[in-house]
């Protein structure tokens, strides 16, 4: 879909709330992102003595870890897509408009 511009959009509180609401998860996605690999560091190091840190780096999957953070922006997207599905389905006019953009990739 081509993304299109709307001029004077009037949103609803529902609407309001559910941009409030993509805003956050994607503050949490932010924080997920930084919390994962240092949640790995620290079990890895902290307290520990060299012999137990070589270890612990030696049964750490790396690969996941890698992996799910890859996934982290294909989480976020879904997460948008399926709140601005239910948006677009709920309201009509340039509204739904807008939220139908937002399911297909538009940015807001």
């Amino acid at each position: 879909m081509k993304c299109v511009f709307i001029n004077n959009v009037k949103f609803s509180q529902e609407s309001i709330a559910a941009i409030k609401d993509i805003r956050r998860r994607g503050h949490m996605v932010a924080a997920l992102a930084k919390i994962m690999p240092a949640s790995i560091m620290i079990n890895i190091f902290l307290g520990n003595e060299t012999l137990k840190s070589a270890y612990n780096v030696s049964q750490t999957d790396f690969e996941s870890l890698a992996k799910a953070m890859a996934s982290l922006p294909a989480i976020q997207r879904k997460i948008i897509r399926d709140i601005a599905t239910m948006q677009a389905l709920s309201h009509s006019g340039k509204e739904s408009q807008f939220w139908r953009g937002v399911a297909d990739g538009c940015r807001i």
